[in-house]
C-alpha cells in the first residue's frame, strides 16, 4: 500500500471512529438526566401538598403539581445513617449494615451512584451531613464529589450548578442532601420573620444549649414526672412553638434554593429531560409523645417522609397522588424501572413506577416496615421496629422495652394503643417483624464476612508487593467486624415462639418464676428487671398483658417500696385496667404492700387486658445536689395474680 493510500485509509478511519463517538454521545444525550434532593429531617406534614396550613415550599408545590406525590412514604429509619444508605442501596438498615458512626457502607455494596456510573452517565454528589460522606464510604461511584459539613443550601446549589453548567450536553446523576432544617437552623436572618416576628420571640432559638435545656425539661416531664420549678410549662410551651416556627422558616429557606435550582436547569435548556426526585431521610418530633428530635422513636411524625418525582418526559403522571404504602427503599427501584434497567437480586425495595403508569391497577399496597434507632454501638439495645399492615401498625421499642399497636385511620397521632384490646392483630404483625429481622440479619452478617475477606484480600495484595511483611494481618478482629450479638428477638417482642397467647398465665410469680416474659409490656429503667430477694424491679409505671380469666374476679399485686428519703417521692400508686383508671393505693412508708382491685364490668368480654401500676412520681432514695444526679429507686414487684 503507498503512503497516499495508507494516509487516506487511516483518514476513513478517523472519519468512521468520529462519527461513531458523535453517535454514542448521541444516544448518550436522548437519556434523561436525573437529581436527587434529599432534605434532611423533613416532615413531609409540614408541606403543603401533604395537607399543612402553611405554603412552606411554594416552589417545591409546582414542582410536584408537574409530577406525582406519594403521600404514604416512610423512611426505613429515623436516623441519617441507616436511612441514606438504604437509599443509596434500596435495602433495609441491617441488611446493608451502615447503622451509625461506628460503622461504614461497605465497598461490597452498589450504589445508585455506582448503577448511574455503569450506564454512562457522568455522577456528582454534594453533601452538608458528614454522616452521609466520604468518611463512611458514602462518596462510592460518585466522579465529582464535593463534602461540606453544614454547608448552607445556597453553597449545595452553587457548586451543583457549576457542575452541571459544565455537563450540560451529557447525562448526568446529581445527589444533593441538604441540611438547613436541621437543628440549630442556621439560615439566614432574613428569614426568621417568614412565619413569626422574631422580636416576639422569648429566647435565642439557635443558641443549642439552650435547646438541650428545654428539651431535657420536657423529656424529664413527659417520660420522668418531674419537672424543674424554675421553668414552667407554659415556658416549654413557648420555646417550642417558636421553635416549630424557625422550623417552617428554614423549610422555606431551602425552597428558595430549590428555586434557583430550577431556574438554572431551565437557562441551560435541560428542564425538559431531567426527573427530579425530592425526599428526606427521617423527620422530626415537636414532643409528641414526649420525645424531641430524630433518632429515637418509631412514631409517624419521625418516618413520615415526602416523596415526589418530577418527570417531564412523561407528563401523564403530573397531578398524580398515590396512596400505597411505600418505603423510601424503594426509590432506587422506582427509578431503575423508569429507565428499562434491570433491578439487580440484592435490592429489597420495591418498584413503584408501575403506580404511575395509566393501566396501573387500582389495588393499594398493604403494608411496610422500617426498622431504627441505631444512636449507639449497641444497636440491639436501641433497635426500634414498626410494622404497618393496612390501618394497623405494631411498636416494638427494645430501648423502652415498649410494645404498641395503633390503628393510624382512628387515631392518627397514635395516642390510644390498642395492644391488649387486639393482641392477635399484635402477634400476626410481629411474626411479620421477626421474618424481615431474620433475614436483615443474616445479610448484616454476610456482609461483614465479605468485608472482612476484602480486607484480607487487600492484604495479601500488599504483602505481594512487598509493603508488609509476611506476618501482618488484619488489624481488626472478628468481633470489630462482628459487634452487634444475634440476640434472638424473640426475647424483645410482644410474643415468641413459645409464648403463644394461649399459654399466658393469669399468675407472675417474679420471685419463684418461670416468669412469662412475653406479657411484661412496659416499665424497664436502668436496673428494673434484675430479681433480687424481693422481687423484680420496675420504675413508677409497670404495665403486663393478662388473660381474663373466667374465675377471675378481682387483680391482686404484692410488691414493696424502696426506702424513700426525698421530698418528692410518690404518695400513692393508681391501678389501669386498658388505661382506664379503676382504684388509687396510698402509699406509707417502705412496705411491703398487698394491693387489691375489681375487674371493672367493661372488660368482661375482653379476652386480654392491660394492667398498669403507676406511681404519682418516680421513687428517690438519696437527693443530690443535681436533680440530673439524684438516685432513683423503684417498685419492687413480687407477684401479681387474678383470683375470685
Amino acid at each position: 500500500m503507498s503512503n497516499q493510500s495508507k494516509g487516506f485509509f487511516i483518514a476513513c478511519i478517523g472519519l468512521l471512529a468520529t462519527i461513531s463517538i458523535h453517535t454514542g454521545c448521541g444516544e448518550l444525550r436522548q437519556k434523561p438526566n436525573v437529581v436527587v434532593l434529599l432534605v434532611d429531617t423533613l416532615r413531609a406534614d409540614h408541606l403543603k401538598c401533604y395537607g399543612y396550613h402553611r405554603d412552606t415550599a411554594p416552589f417545591l408545590e409546582e414542582l410536584a403539581r408537574r409530577g406525582a406525590i406519594f403521600t404514604q412514604c416512610y423512611a426505613p429509619s429515623d436516623y441519617t445513617p441507616a436511612s441514606t444508605a438504604s437509599l443509596f442501596t434500596g435495602q433495609y438498615p441491617l441488611a446493608h449494615g451502615y447503622l451509625n458512626s461506628h460503622y461504614v457502607l461497605a465497598e461490597t455494596h452498589t450504589t445508585i451512584a455506582e448503577i448511574f456510573q455503569r450506564q454512562g452517565y457522568t455522577t456528582a454528589g454534594f453533601i452538608a451531613n458528614g454522616l452521609a460522606g466520604e468518611k463512611y464510604q458514602m462518596d462510592q461511584g460518585f466522579d465529582h464529589y464535593f463534602e461540606k459539613n453544614r454547608a448552607s443550601a445556597a453553597e449545595l446549589v452553587a457548586a451543583a450548578s457549576a457542575f452541571i453548567e459544565q455537563q450540560a450536553d451529557e447525562p448526568f446523576f446529581v445527589y444533593l442532601h441538604f441540611l438547613d432544617v436541621h437543628d440549630p437552623h442556621r439560615i439566614p436572618q432574613e428569614y426568621h420573620d417568614r412565619f413569626a416576628d422574631p422580636a416576639d420571640f422569648a429566647y435565642d432559638m439557635q443558641d443549642t444549649l439552650q435547646l438541650d435545656n428545654f428539651v431535657m425539661q420536657a423529656w424529664w416531664e413527659a417520660a420522668q414526672g418531674w419537672r424543674d420549678r424554675t421553668v414552667g410549662s407554659d415556658q416549654v410551651a413557648t420555646y417550642f412553638a417558636d421553635y416549630v416556627q424557625l422550623y417552617d422558616a428554614s423549610i422555606s429557606y431551602w425552597d428558595e434554593q430549590l428555586g434557583a435550582l430550577l431556574d438554572l436547569l431551565a437557562v441551560q435548556g435541560i428542564d425538559e429531560r431531567t426527573i427530579i426526585v425530592v425526599t428526606s431521610d427521617h423527620g422530626e418530633q415537636f414532643l409528641e409523645h414526649g420525645y424531641f428530635g430524630h433518632g429515637n422513636s418509631g412514631y409517624q411524625v419521625g418516618l413520615h417522609v415526602p416523596f415526589i418525582i418530577s418527570d417531564p418526559l412523561h407528563p401523564n403522571i403530573a397531578g398524580l397522588q398515590v396512596d400505597n404504602l411505600v418505603n423510601a427503599v424503594d426509590i432506587l427501584p422506582t427509578l431503575l424501572a423508569r429507565l428499562n434497567w434491570q433491578i439487580a437480586p440484592a435490592v429489597q425495595g420495591q418498584e413503584r413506577w408501575s403506580l404511575l403508569a395509566s393501566d396501573a391497577p387500582d389495588a393499594t399496597s398493604e403494608s411496610i416496615y422500617t426498622e431504627g434507632t441505631f444512636m449507639a454501638n449497641r444497636p440491639f439495645s436501641t433497635l426500634i421496629q414498626t410494622y404497618r399492615e393496612g390501618e394497623w401498625k405494631l411498636l416494638l421499642d427494645r430501648l423502652r422495652d415498649t410494645k404498641e399497636l395503633y390503628h393510624l385511620k382512628e387515631d392518627p397521632g397514635e395516642l390510644r394503643d390498642r395492644f391488649a384490646e387486639q393482641p392477635e392483630i399484635a402477634a400476626r404483625l410481629y411474626d411479620k417483624i421477626r421474618q424481615y429481622y431474620n433475614g436483615n440479619l443474616q445479610l448484616f452478617e454476610q456482609h461483614q464476612q465479605s468485608q472482612m475477606q476484602l480486607t484480607e484480600q487487600k492484604l495479601q495484595e500488599l504483602r505481594a508487593l512487598g509493603y508488609i511483611t509476611g506476618r501482618a494481618g488484619l488489624q481488626r478482629s472478628a468481633k470489630e467486624f462482628f459487634p452487634m450479638k444475634p440476640v434472638r428477638l424473640e426475647q424483645f417482642g410482644p410474643f415468641g415462639d413459645e409464648e403463644d397467647l394461649g399459654r399466658f398465665s393469669h399468675a407472675i410469680d417474679f420471685f419463684r418464676g418461670p416468669v412469662t416474659w412475653g406479657q411484661i409490656i412496659g416499665g424497664y429503667s436502668d436496673r428494673v428487671g434484675q430479681r433480687d430477694s424481693t422481687g423484680v424491679w420496675f420504675d413508677r409505671r409497670a404495665t403486663f398483658l393478662l388473660p381474663n380469666q373466667p374465675v377471675g374476679q378481682r387483680v391482686v399485686v404484692e410488691l414493696t417500696i424502696d426506702p424513700m428519703g426525698g421530698a418528692d417521692n410518690p404518695t400513692q400508686i393508681e391501678v389501669k385496667f386498658n388505661e382506664q383508671s379503676s382504684e388509687v393505693w396510698a402509699l406509707n412508708g417502705v412496705g411491703p404492700y398487698r394491693f387489691e382491685a375489681a375487674l371493672p364490668a367493661f372488660l368482661q368480654q375482653s379476652a386480654f387486658f392491660y394492667l398498669t401500676i403507676e406511681a404519682d412520681s418516680r421513687f428517690v432514695i438519696r437527693k443530690a445536689t443535681s436533680v440530673r444526679n439524684d438516685i432513683y429507686g423503684a417498685m419492687r414487684i413480687r407477684r401479681l395474680y387474678l383470683e375470685r
